[in-house]
């Protein structure tokens, strides 16, 4: 979602020298921060003050996570994917969530595999924020207050949470054109090296370098006793990308009523 984000829609507008220039770039991408962090603040407070547009892409987590595994979790990344050396998802899970309860920041969720949605826009730190003694909820440093608290950001705080599962979805597409401006009945054509011409922005999914995901096979998928494990360490995100899901559902549904009819959305995860 990141990388189709920055590369598929934003560098499509604005231009790949628009990215990473300092102060006057026009758009800028943070992943793996959490809000409160003093390195992401600073950006927030800048661009804030350029009345700047602040969008953020929701994956299913179990999905982000089982993704995550493959693409360097398996192996790490850059490294070579032998068989005799790959670690297994069970064992890359508790790995995660021992460096995990001791991280601090400016340390990256990058491989978060506890609540990462919850903890990023609750602003978690690194020490916990709940107490399993008052708060059965808690899990790994959030619980259920954390769970209001990134409902309320994400709702006060973003123009726009979209669905990864629905990047390029026509509904989504349209309301990214209201945002962005551009042209989205019909979508500009532009020319490609390889495929003669592809849609602008281009939301077809991408995958970031150096990773292992083109190793995952079609078919494999976890235990059962591995899903209800990944379910119990994210319930709470869980239930956030399902009120992300039925917010975005809803304004999607009122485009649908004014600018389609779309096809039906797909449901997520």
């Amino acid at each position: 979602g990141g990388v189709t984000l920055r590369e598929g829609l934003l560098m499509s507008i604005y231009g790949g020298a628009a990215f990473g220039k300092g102060l006057d770039e026009s758009f800028v991408v943070s992943e793996g921060f959490a809000l409160g962090t003093p390195r992401l603040d600073e950006k927030v407070k800048k661009y804030s003050a350029r009345d700047a547009v602040f969008i953020t892409a929701l994956r299913h987590p179990i999905s982000r996570i089982l993704s995550r595994y493959w693409y360097e979790g398996r192996w790490e990344m850059g490294q070579k994917s032998d068989k005799t050396k790959a670690r297994s998802l069970e064992e890359w899970v508790e790995a995660n969530r021992r460096a995990e309860l001791i991280a601090r920041p400016p340390a990256r969720l990058w491989s978060c595999v506890s609540n990462y949605y919850v903890k990023t826009f609750a602003g978690w730190q690194g020490p916990s924020m709940c107490q399993p003694e008052s708060d059965p909820s808690c899990v790994d440093g959030v619980g259920s207050r954390e769970l209001e608290v990134a409902k309320s950001v994400l709702a006060r705080r973003f123009d726009a949470i979209l669905i990864t599962e629905w990047l390029n979805h026509p509904s989504q597409i349209e309301w990214l054109g209201q945002i962005f401006c551009f042209p989205t009945n019909p979508r500009v054509q532009r020319p490609h090296k390889k495929i003669g011409k592809i849609p602008f922005p281009n939301m077809q999914k991408k995958s970031a370098p150096g990773g292992h995901s083109r190793n995952r096979p079609i078919s494999w998928r976890p235990s059962e006793e591995t899903f209800s494990e990944l379910r119990r360490l994210n319930f709470l995100d869980l239930d956030l990308f399902e009120w992300a899901v039925k917010r975005t559902r809803s304004l999607l549904g009122a485009l649908n009523r004014t600018h389609g009819p779309f096809k039906p959305l797909p449901e997520p995860g």
